[in-house]
């Protein structure tokens, strides 16, 4: 136990008390059988005791001479929330041996109550400071998951986040490298705590034994509650200790159901890992292998959005894609523009295909054939009339597909061949069958 205030009305006396290391191990002697000690594992209040006729106590006297002089001992136990062991112990000595009547232990009683009362209110509070900070460290991670498309910053964002708004002295993200050695891909914090330590995966070694080896054998988190007291913690206990550092944690990454690398983080205090931030880690951890993810398939989509647009201006068809019922045209291929005589996407992309019919009667009749298409999915209609960009006319055979996409809008995929030619072709065909080719006269 460690005396964290101690007042006296003599320097001497005050200076003995703070040199006190009580001990709540009872087999610690002598320390672990004062009366604070007793206080703290009995949990309930202790004395009025003379302490000279404690033998443990005269053993520190022979030390701290000072202490001498006390007669009388209380103890009190002071709890906070609901925890099961005290979170102090209240000691008031007294050079008289008749001191505390039971009117100044009652009284004494109500001020430790007062106490435990102040504290249980004051870690509320903290508790809902920490929850606030929690949430909006969550939330930052969310949106820089929505925003960040680069795989590096995201991870360096998402550490930096940790940091900042969970009190961490370091967070890392580690994986083991081909020797089993874990090396980091982005840190924030005390970043230059990494320089000087080494961590396996081995079990088989001290360097594979702290949670962050752990925690990449197991798959699981793994929370340690101190670098001094924790045997395991002693390979990197000192260096700990020189950057401030109290306890750790590690958790595991997944990346498409895959083990994937392991998020470490570092606190200043000791037995910092309670339920909400252990929760909070584990969901700031998903979300890291929420956004690697999405990271993958915006990856997919952009290998498969080029592959496709690969294929589209290889055709030698014309090709758009049109979203019903506004009739808009979404995409095209590079051959559609050069049939609409068109200079560039913005002459077309986004545009009612409306603009690309001179007539309104094929306009109705094209569009009655594209519900034909939505209902049937598929259809075929050739010798279409379109107006092109700068006004002249051509002529198609147009070859629809229904497409069924999850979003659930409703589109067509034209195939358009130009056939202006054929028609021209068709037309003197036709005129020659009609006139005679010596007298340009009717044929009878």
């Amino acid at each position: 136990m460690r005396i964290t205030a101690a007042r006296a009305d003599d320097p001497d006396l005050q200076k003995s008390l703070a040199q006190m290391r009580i001990s709540t191990d009872p087999t610690h002697l002598p320390y672990g059988n004062l009366l604070p000690a007793r206080c703290f594992r009995e949990k309930t209040p202790l004395g009025p005791i003379d302490p000279q006729q404690h033998p443990a106590m005269a053993n520190i006297q022979k030390s701290l001479p000072a202490l001498w002089r006390v007669r009388n001992v209380m103890a009190y136990p002071v709890f906070v929330c609901d925890d099961p062991d005290p979170f102090a112990i209240f000691v008031i000595e007294s050079d008289t041996r008749h001191h505390f009547t039971p009117a100044l232990q009652n009284l004494l009683a109500q001020m430790v109550q007062s106490v435990s009362a102040a504290l249980t209110q004051s870690r509320h509070h903290q508790q809902l400071q920490q929850l606030t900070h929690f949430n909006v460290l969550l939330s930052s991670a969310n949106e820089a998951i929505a925003r960040i498309e680069n795989e590096a910053d995201l991870l360096r964002s998402l550490c930096a986040l940790a940091v900042r708004h969970s009190n961490m002295r370091l967070a890392w993200i580690g994986q083991p490298d081909e020797s089993g050695v874990f090396q980091s891909v982005a840190a924030a914090g005390a970043v230059d705590y990494l320089g000087g330590i080494r961590i396996s995966t081995s079990a088989e070694i001290a360097e594979g034994q702290g949670p962050v080896g752990q925690s990449w054998r197991d798959q699981k988190p793994v929370y340690n509650a101190s670098f001094t007291k924790n045997p395991r913690m002693n390979p990197w206990a000192q260096r700990a200790q020189a950057f401030g550092m109290g306890a750790n944690a590690s958790l595991p990454i997944y990346r498409g159901d895959n083990l994937w690398a392991v998020l470490a983080v570092y606190h200043s205090e000791e037995n910092i890992f309670d339920a909400d931030l252990q929760k909070i880690l584990e969901d700031l951890a998903k979300d890291v292998g929420y956004g690697l993810d999405r990271l993958d398939i915006l990856r997919k989509e952009r290998e498969a959005n080029a592959f496709n647009e690969l294929l589209l201006n290889a055709q030698t068809s014309g090709i758009n894609v049109m979203r019903y019922p506004e009739r808009i045209i979404e995409r095209v291929n590079a051959r559609m523009l050069e049939i609409f005589e068109a200079s560039s996407m913005e002459d077309v992309v986004g545009h009612p295909i409306r603009e690309f019919f001179s007539e309104e009667e094929t306009y109705a009749w094209v569009s009655a054939f594209a519900q034909t298409v939505l209902k049937e999915g598929h259809g075929t209609l050739r010798d279409v009339p379109y107006r092109r960009v700068d006004g002249g006319i051509i002529y198609m055979d147009i070859s629809g597909q229904r497409l069924d996409e999850p979003d659930g809008v409703k589109r067509i995929l034209w195939t358009c061949v130009d056939v202006t030619e054929r028609h021209r072709l068709m037309d003197e065909l036709t005129q020659q069958a009609l006139l005679d080719t010596l007298t340009g006269l009717p044929n009878r």
